[in-house]
């Protein structure tokens, strides 16, 4: 009696380690307001790689639709030919990020 009782042990833990449970976290998005942190700082605005639009010197600009609990690029293409580079995790909607 005891050896079929471990054998049926056996087989429910076979079958038990055969399933796995996936949890899907449904992802949330907000926004995030990028201002520019000096008078010299300005240009074409990318975040993501996507165009968020022209941000000028002293200005900022909300930039919505972004994953909320994840990390961002904006970047900042200057008319003259520099590259302002920003990374930053978002980690609710709103948050003020500055390039400087």
């Amino acid at each position: 009696m005891r050896k079929l009782w471990v054998f049926g042990m056996l087989v429910l833990a076979v079958l038990v380690a055969g399933c796995t449970a996936e949890i899907v976290v449904p992802i949330t998005y907000g926004s995030a307001i990028i201002c520019s942190g000096h008078p010299g700082i300005y240009g074409e605005l990318y975040v993501d790689g996507d165009y968020a639009g022209y941000l000028g010197p002293n200005e900022c600009r909300t930039v919505s639709g972004l994953a909320l609990g994840r990390w961002h690029t904006a970047r900042l293409y200057h008319p003259w030919g520099g590259v302002y580079s920003r990374d930053f995790y978002l980690e609710y909607s709103g948050k003020i990020v500055t390039i400087d």
